[in-house]
């Protein structure tokens, strides 16, 4: 019966919640966002991707398939994502010559901008959790 109450109650805050109008919904909302790369010692502008450019990468990558090319997939992401400097395909591959500490690093903060919006909300939290090793 707890769970049932429980339910009723969510149902009820979600009533009272203000409801969006369609030119609230459709108004574009990209973030950008100056991230610091410590391996770099600087930083970059990033931009979140927007569905439309997701679907684009994942269809150029074989997604869903036997024949999916992650690095594609990576790389593509990192070209849509970093606005400042704007880079090429070309450049991520000299990137991906370097230190791998500097593409994981990147990796992990366009991940981050996509996946949970604000890659600044986790500083606080990146600063008391060690970070994982991404080899």
């Amino acid at each position: 019966m707890a769970g049932r109450e429980g339910k009723l109650q969510d149902l009820e805050s979600r009533e009272e919640q203000r409801k969006l109008s369609k030119q609230e919904l459709l108004r574009p909302r990209l973030i950008e966002e100056d991230v610091f790369v410590t391996s770099l010692g600087g930083t970059v502008t990033l931009r979140s991707i927007s569905h439309e450019a997701r679907q684009r990468i994942r269809e150029q990558c074989g997604f869903m398939t036997e024949k999916f090319d992650e690095d594609k997939f990576t790389m593509l992401s990192l070209v849509e994502s970093i606005i400042d400097p704007q880079l090429t395909v070309e450049d991520i591959e000299e990137l991906r010559k370097q230190d791998a500490s500097v593409i994981d690093e990147l990796v992990v903060q366009v991940s981050t901008l996509n996946m949970l919006g604000r890659t600044t909300d986790l500083k606080k939290e990146s600063e008391t959790t060690p970070s994982l090793d991404l080899v």
